[in-house]
């Protein structure tokens, strides 16, 4: 058998696998994950394959240049058990401010790399020079299949320091030792927390370059951000920048906070040596205690033809939470764009949050962020909470003056409340409606930028929104 795998295509829903026959490209199977197990009993002459991918509404891709797998046989295991990933000490860098890190949950990614069943391995695990942990995992790991195995004992490391953790599968008939444990360092420094109201902009950070020189290159943040150390945790650093990215046809030409090419924002630089590479960031820590609607806010630009992913992770002082909302994946047109992420599930806790960049094959991927913010969207009392659409603010996002406006607005008197993300209230006007329309415009040219919370609170009813001051 040949084992075959790529790296995966954005948009893609399935793959479909080639071997050359006689004369043609044959399929011999469709997968949706991105390898595949190929019967090929032939190692006297050599055979070619290729791959493609396949989308929605009968989309495909054009194949790959075909590989060949030459005569012979070679790392032909068919038992091979491998330990893949250690999600928990793969967050890499903790701060432990106001987060309980007593009782850190592991978690390992087991794979059966062979081709023969795997049924029932040990797997273990050891803190420093702490006693090993021996777990069985009770089922079968079909070849060429991941598994996500959570231990049932947990990991204390409350206390500033660094420490390495080890893990490891332990399988009597596994043929192949070389790929079994996974080591990995862990750092737990003070750290700081910030909570409802918390705004970055970037704009005050020192500047880095933009040399296409991938993980030899450090950026060092500012405020509690952090870039993950490269070789380590991830391959290459973002970038602080201002004005157009070096690359033509991607990446912002301004920041979003001042639309100015003197203002900043954060960047992955693809170019020349960082293709299908990844960059993590971890945030300060945010503080939910207390909260209602916690909600997280990003302005993010993804412009040009090899954009790649960009992910949002969470870790609750347990465990690692991948993928809190979808993933952002390729070209979104040369504008900025809002990602609004729910923290309700977390409400009440200290968690940490991470972004986790990964490039394309080309050099067009410039993936810019900016402008993250932590609010807490409160909502007046349900029993007379109007219908969001019949109210509108516009232009949103806006600078200078919007207009505010509500539909069916009947006979009455409405207090305007526009208020900041510490709860503050910057602007209280008395409005009325004559004819039963309300349409009035407001200055918010004494605002900084930032989200606010446009309230209307009628005797009977009231309306909110959310508004982008720029």
């Amino acid at each position: 058998a040949v084992h075959l795998s790529w790296s995966p295509v954005i948009g893609a829903a399935s793959y479909e696998v080639c071997k050359l026959g006689e004369k043609y490209m044959d399929s011999i199977g469709v997968t949706t994950i991105t390898s595949f197990i190929a019967e090929d009993t032939n190692t006297v002459s050599s055979s070619w394959f290729s791959v493609r991918a396949l989308g929605d509404n009968g989309a495909r891709g054009r194949r790959v240049i075909a590989i060949e797998r030459e005569t012979g046989s070679f790392n032909c295991y068919p038992t091979d058990a491998m330990m893949v990933a250690i999600p928990t000490a793969g967050w890499g860098l903790f701060q432990a401010d106001l987060m309980n890190l007593s009782a850190v949950a592991v978690s390992v990614e087991i794979r059966n790399s062979g081709t023969e069943d795997i049924i029932n391995p040990t797997l273990k695990f050891q803190l420093d020079n702490n006693a090993v942990v021996a777990e069985g995992y009770a089922g079968t790991i079909d070849p060429d299949s991941t598994v996500l195995y959570l231990f049932s004992e947990t990991i204390d490391i409350s206390s500033v320091g660094t420490y390495n953790l080890k893990a490891w599968v332990d399988y009597a008939p596994d043929q192949n030792s070389a790929n079994d444990s996974l080591e990995i360092p862990m750092e737990v420094i003070d750290g700081i927390t910030v909570s409802f109201g918390y705004e970055q902009n970037f704009d005050s950070w020192t500047k880095c370059v933009s040399a296409p020189i991938c993980e030899l290159y450090t950026c060092d943040l500012e405020g509690g951000w952090y870039n993950l150390t490269n070789d380590v945790y991830d391959q290459h650093d973002w970038r602080t920048y201002s004005g157009p990215t070096p690359t033509g046809q991607t990446g912002p030409s301004t920041d979003h906070t001042t639309g100015t090419s003197t203002g900043q924002y954060l960047y992955m630089e693809p170019s020349t040596f960082c293709l299908d590479k990844e960059a993590i960031i971890n945030t300060p820590c945010v503080d939910l205690r207390n909260g209602v609607s916690p909600t997280l806010t990003l302005w993010y630009h993804a412009w040009g033809a090899d954009i790649g992913e960009f992910h949002v992770d969470l870790f609750d002082g347990s465990e690692v939470i991948g993928d809190i909302v979808p993933p952002i994946l390729g070209n979104q047109g040369d504008e900025w764009k809002e990602l609004e992420v729910d923290l309700s599930p977390w409400n009440g806790q200290v968690v940490a949050l991470r972004f986790r960049g990964i490039t394309s094959c080309g050099q067009k991927g410039d993936f810019a962020i900016d402008d993250f913010a932590i609010a807490d969207i409160t909502a007046t009392d349900p029993a007379w909470q109007g219908l969001t659409n019949r109210l509108r603010v516009y232009p949103n996002p806006a600078s200078g003056e919007v207009t505010i406006s509500l539909t069916g607005a009947g006979e009455q008197s409405y207090i305007l409340h526009i208020i900041d993300l510490f709860g503050r209230d910057v602007i209280t006007k008395q409005l009325t409606t004559p004819h039963g329309n309300l349409i009035e415009q407001v200055s918010i040219s004494a605002l900084p930028a930032g989200i606010y919370l446009v309230q209307l609170v009628g005797d009977t009813e009231a309306y909110q929104t959310k508004l982008t001051i720029r």
